[in-house]
């Protein structure tokens, strides 16, 4: 099936990337364990700062940025259709993050780019059955 839908991509000429998808078997843990890693680059921009904050219009070149993020997770089996999986993790783990927001009443709401939101720690508990 997957095989069928990379077959259309390329019939349509749709420029896709390939992901492969792997859980991780660590010896003594079994397919119990796994871990994700995902990442955005975004590239330098030309971005308008609006006069406001600052005393006139002007066009500003912004810096690349990179934000990763990594969550692992171990699944218990607590009964025989019941699982329990335990994770945690980190967001923007380069804390990649504008600096230069405008303040005030005259701010230019619309001068955002980057990652939306610092470096930010995270922990779950999933229960399935």
């Amino acid at each position: 099936m997957i095989q069928e839908l990379f077959s259309w991509l390329d019939a349509q000429r749709i420029t896709y990337i390939p992901v492969d998808t792997e859980v991780v078997d660590i010896p003594g843990f079994g397919r119990l364990f796994t871990a994700d890693l995902s990442g955005t680059c975004t590239g330098s921009m030309l971005v308008q700062h609006m006069a406001g904050y600052i005393d006139k219009d002007v066009a500003v070149n912004t810096r690349d940025f990179f934000d990763m993020g990594v969550k692992v997770a171990y699944d218990f089996k607590l009964y025989k259709s019941v699982d329990l999986q335990l994770s945690a993790g980190v967001q923007n783990v380069f804390n990649a993050y504008q600096n230069d927001f405008d303040q005030g009443v005259e701010r230019d709401s619309g001068y955002i780019y980057g990652p939306a939101a610092p470096r930010s720690y995270f922990a779950g508990i999933k229960i399935s059955y």
